[in-house]
């Protein structure tokens, strides 16, 4: 080969390179076009499995629910059962009592009618025992009174014994529980004479009586 026919192909040579190195760029754009799908699709079917997974997941857990919501309706179905069986028994007994009942008051003579009507206890009939009204001195010394007039204590010491009217003097008109003042009707049912009007006594203090 000549020189001179080295440099007339020179040109032809420079062309084909060019063409070469773009072959080689589109076929690295290819590549990498393919590469960057083939990653797409990978990410898609890691996607897809993800939700595969959480589907059975979930399905999993449905079927968990299914059988816990099974199992406690059985349970209510036994002891549904066990409560029909106890009013049917409870009905049957009821039926046996209101057919005996029934039995009982067809008869002529009833076992009820010879039972003579209980009649009242000699403590209903007694009259209760009338409420002691303490005199004033007992009360201002804190002696125990009784119902007589004059009172044993005021008696022994040869005191004034007089009993208080209540406020509420006339029959039922006092609505208090406890008074331990003097009403009509119990002046007239014990006869008390020495009687005062009714006025305020101061609060009785602790006074040491000595025994006696």
């Amino acid at each position: 080969m000549t020189p001179t026919s080295s440099i007339a192909d020179q040109p032809a040579i420079e062309a084909r390179i060019a063409q070469l190195e773009q072959s080689q760029f589109e076929l690295t754009k290819t590549t990498m076009d393919l590469t960057m799908k083939v990653m797409d699709k990978n990410n898609k079917i890691m996607q897809l499995s993800g939700k595969l997974r959480n589907k059975d997941l979930n399905l999993r857990r449905s079927q968990k629910k299914i059988a816990a919501v099974q199992k406690q309706t059985k349970k209510v179905e036994r002891s549904q059962k066990r409560d029909i069986k106890r009013l049917q028994k409870a009905t049957s007994a009821l039926k046996e009592q209101l057919e005996l009942i029934k039995a009982e008051a067809a008869k002529p003579e009833s076992v009820h009618d010879s039972i003579a009507p209980c009649s009242p206890s000699a403590a209903d009939t007694e009259p209760p025992a009338p409420r002691i009204v303490t005199c004033v001195q007992c009360f201002e010394r804190r002696r125990k009174c009784d119902k007589g007039e004059p009172c044993r204590p005021c008696a022994d010491r040869r005191l004034v014994c007089e009993r208080m009217k209540c406020d509420h003097f006339e029959p039922g008109a006092c609505v208090r529980l406890n008074c331990g003042r003097l009403h009509q009707d119990e002046m007239e049912k014990m006869g008390y004479k020495r009687v005062v009007p009714s006025r305020r006594i101061p609060k009785p203090k602790q006074v040491y009586h000595p025994q006696e």
